[in-house]
This record gives structure tokens, C-alpha cells and sequence, in this order.
């Protein structure tokens, strides 16, 4: 589970089948102020939910638990002060208003669609899909106090659209380790819901991020052990054999027996040197240069740093070496355009999610959050 120092008595965990994922840390990644970021394992079709338990000695205070998959808000579960300490709060589906009726999607991980056939950049839409790809491996949990609140009887519940990564070729993915994205599950009717409108605190108070990826990737990443190699076979020692004769009988002419010549030492087969182990790629090139310049030269090729902050120094390498090889297949070398601010191949709109509605100019700190 997941916890915080500063807030003992506060866990998070990531839910599949009613049991936790195991959560696994990056060693090598430098964690910002009051953020924990934790990798856990998903399998395509599991089904999960982000579950928060507050107990003593946690203070209790009402809190805002809102939810970002994969950098869309999709949902905002409100926690009043008195009972804070009480149950578990689960946040496992969407929830919308739908004509006269309400409807729920539940959370699910889902495969990406990498195929071999597409070719690379064979298509506007091909690259855009590697635009939303960049955005994609990341469940978040933003904890925020409420200053004030009042309940809303009919919310307006607006449906929340997740991101859709289409087909993509696999060499443009090379050397990237996200394999999974998150979907939602067919429509079931609910019971109507209840929300309520809060005044929120400026700043979050923790932030918890789950950064969620096959076994292969998490095992490229170091994050799990990798399996160990087979022992070789050991050979049998071979064995020295002491210098002997044999006397082979020849006849002379005259009739006299000759001593027989001593038949040459048998020596031993040299075994065949060991083949080399493969050894992963090094970037001891790069080792100078600090994660802001190496985030600078991946803009460089891409035209933009969407998406690359909070990447590990080790994933930045991993996706600077796929584009560097990329480039030099190249002739003669194009750079890609940097995007424009009337040139924008992807429209991000902002979403509230209809669960998540947030008013204000520069701080939009009133939202709207249905009950589940």
C-alpha cells in the first residue's frame, strides 16, 4: 500500500479482483513534495479501483479524493470530516446523467494496439495516436481539503471521455515500455445521484501516483527482478592422463622383434569458449547530461515536450536513444515542426468529467463531485 510520511494512518492501493496490486519503487527516480509514485503490474481485461482508508492518527478534515487516469479527471469523491476514519472509499467507475437516466462504467486495463503491419509514419493519424500515447500509464489520486460545501440534489453528471490510442506501428514504439492503456467497460444502469459542490483548499495536500505496466516492461525497467539466466552445464573436468608406451610388435627382417615405438599421448578435447551474454544497452554518453537537457534534445526531435515531465531519468534515456537511432535512418534528416499555438494536430478541450466541475479564472478551486 501506499502511504505518505507526513500522513500516517492515510493508504492508497490500486484494487483488482478485491485484492491489492503489489506495488513496486524506483529507486533511481527522485519523487517530488508530497507526491508518492509507486509501479504496479496490470493485466489487459482486469477490471480495478482506486480504494483510500484514512485511520488514526490521521486528523480527520473533508477531503476531496479526485481521480486522473492517465491525465483525464474522471472522478471526484467528496469524504466528509465526521465518519472520515470509518470504511473504505472506493472510486472504481464513471458515472453520468443520460436523458432521464443514470449510467456507470467500471475501470478496466486494456492493450494497446500495436500492430506490426502499420507503417511508420504512414499517416497523420498514426502520429497522433503517438501524441496520446505519451500520456498514457498513469493512474493519480489528488487529495485536496474542503473549506466549504452544500449538497446538490440534481447534478448535471456529464459523461467523461477517456483517452483512445489507435493502432500504431511497432517500430514507432521502440523503446518505448507502456503496453497498456485504460478503458472503460459497457454501460449498466444506476440509481440516480446526489452531488455536492465544494469550496476547495488552493493546494492538494498529497498526491498519489500509480505508474502501471506489464511484467516485461516493469522487468526492462528494472523495477522487478528480472529471471535469473540458466546455469551452463558444467563441463567435466578433464583428466591428465599419465605418459605411457605400448610396445607395438614389429618384425625385422633378419626375424628379430623390435621394441615397439611408444604411441603418441591421447590429449584432451579444448572445450568451446563460452558464447557472450547479450549486455542492455548503455547510454554512457548521456551520463553528462542532466534530465532538463535530455528533455531538451527528445524536443528537438519531437517538437514538443508533451508529456515527458515526471518520466524516470532512465525512461528519458530509453526514449532520447529511440529517436536519435530514428533520426540517423533518416536522409535526408526532417525535422519535425514544433507545434504552434494555431497549429495543434491534437485538441485537448478541458474535461470536468461532469463528476468534477471547476469554476474560476486563475484557481479553480469550487468543484462539483456526485456521491458513488
Amino acid at each position: 500500500m501506499a502511504v505518505h510520511h507526513d500522513y500516517p494512518g492515510l493508504t492508497v492501493e490500486i484494487l483488482v479482483d478485491g485484492k491489492p496490486l503489489e506495488e513496486y519503487k524506483n529507486t533511481d527516480e527522485e519523487e517530488k513534495p508530497n507526491t508518492i509514485t509507486r509501479y504496479v503490474e496490470c493485466r489487459s481485461g482486469a477490471e480495478f479501483a482506486i480504494t483510500t482508508k484514512f485511520r488514526a492518527p490521521f486528523t480527520p478534515m473533508d477531503a476531496l479524493l479526485r481521480a486522473c487516469l492517465d491525465e483525464m479527471k474522471v472522478n471526484g469523491k467528496f469524504v466528509k470530516k465526521h465518519g472520515m476514519l470509518e470504511g473504505t472509499h472506493c472510486q472504481s467507475k464513471i458515472t453520468w446523467r443520460e436523458g432521464g437516466s443514470w449510467l456507470a462504467s467500471n475501470f478496466v486495463f486494456s492493450d494497446l494496439s500495436i500492430d506490426i503491419e502499420v507503417e511508420d509514419n504512414s499517416s497523420e493519424a498514426s502520429e497522433e495516436n503517438l501524441e496520446t500515447l505519451s500520456s498514457v500509464g498513469t493512474i493519480t489520486l489528488v487529495l485536496t481539503q474542503v473549506l466549504s460545501y452544500r449538497t446538490i440534489s440534481k447534478p448535471r453528471g456529464k459523461k467523461v471521455t477517456l483517452r483512445e490510442v489507435g493502432r500504431v506501428s511497432e517500430e514507432s514504439v521502440k523503446g518505448d515500455v507502456r503496453s497498456h492503456t485504460i478503458r472503460l467497460t459497457p454501460n449498466t444502469i444506476i440509481e440516480a445521484r446526489k452531488g455536492t459542490r465544494s469550496k476547495l483548499a488552493a493546494e492538494p495536500f498529497v498526491t498519489f501516483q500509480f505508474k502501471y505496466h506489464s511484467n516485461t516492461a516493469l522487468k526492462s525497467l528494472d523495477i522487478v527482478p528480472r529471471s535469473p539466466s540458466p546455469s551452463p552445464t558444467p563441463q567435466s573436468e578433464l583428466v591428465k592422463k599419465e605418459d605411457t608406451t605400448e610396445p607395438i610388435p614389429e618384425i625385422h627382417p633378419n626375424g628379430v622383434s623390435l621394441a615397439a615405438a611408444p604411441r603418441p599421448k591421447t590429449t584432451g578435447v579444448t572445450p568451446a569458449p563460452p558464447q557472450p551474454k547479450s549486455v542492455s544497452p548503455t547510454f554512457d554518453e548521456h551520463n553528462g547530461l542532466i534530465d532538463e537537457e535530455i528533455i531538451d534534445l527528445i524536443k528537438h526531435y519531437r517538437g514538443h515536450d508533451n508529456g515527458l515531465a515526471g518520466h524516470s531519468r532512465k525512461r528519458l534515456l530509453v526514449l532520447l536513444k529511440h529517436y536519435e537511432n530514428k533520426d540517423t535512418e533518416r536522409v535526408p534528416i526532417k525535422q519535425e515542426p514544433a507545434p504552434s499555438e494555431t497549429g495543434v494536430r491534437i485538441k485537448r478541450e478541458p474535461n470536468d468529467g461532469g463528476i468534477v466541475l471547476e469554476k474560476g479564472k486563475k484557481r479553480k478551486t469550487e468543484i462539483i463531485a456526485l456521491d458513488e
